[in-house]
């Protein structure tokens, strides 16, 4: 296992290296850290559920780069829209109809035709974006039931298996993001993050 600091050079490229092998990788996000691989592979998506030993019936959200490349992917309504462009980037997650399954692996249980997606207020993940053109399924960076692990250390003592840890050399909050589900022009919140919805 690697561990390596978000600002090495080479960090983007090593992760990408991996995330096209099929590996899972840690990563930090602007709330928690979180295990990530390629979101249109199926074998990917199977080793993350396994390693996190997350039931296969719970849905993994997505990592996009930006809103452009969600409306490929998702059904917006207008409150959607808004509310997207009001707090995107940053610690949201909106759940929303699936419109283009194409491009997703088929067990990310996309549920009910719905799917959640972040894009993140992130450096290191945007980094990664500028050079990976695939969506991101990431989950936080713990094993199912346990307290989400806030350093890179703490990923390692949990997580044996993984290819490479990428260190933004500091404790992360353990408060993940805001789980908002929108349908058509009603919204509600599924759980309650850092992120306030006015």
């Amino acid at each position: 296992m690697t561990i390596i600091i978000q600002q090495n050079n080479q960090a983007v490229d090593l992760a990408i290296k991996e995330l096209l092998v099929q590996n899972v990788i840690a990563v930090p996000t602007d709330t928690v850290y979180g295990l990530a691989v390629d979101a249109t592979s199926c074998e990917a998506v199977a080793k993350l559920y396994d390693i996190k030993k997350r039931q296969q019936n719970k849905p993994i959200a997505i990592f996009l780069p930006n809103l452009q490349d969600a409306k490929k992917i998702f059904s917006f309504s207008e409150l959607a829209d808004k509310i997207a462009k009001k707090y995107l980037p940053g610690k949201l997650t909106i759940i929303l109809p699936v419109q283009n399954k194409a491009k997703l692996a088929k067990n990310l249980n996309i549920n009910n035709n719905t799917l959640g997606f972040r894009i993140v207020d992130s450096f290191f993940i945007s980094k990664l974006f500028t050079k990976f053109d695939r969506p991101l399924a990431v989950t936080s960076a713990n094993l199912s039931g346990s307290a989400t692990a806030v350093s890179a250390i703490e990923i390692e003592q949990q997580f044996s298996q993984l290819a490479i840890i990428i260190d933004n050399q500091q404790n992360l909050c353990n408060e993940a993001s805001t789980i908002v589900e929108i349908i058509k022009n009603d919204f509600k919140i599924i759980r309650q993050g850092q992120l306030i919805i006015e």
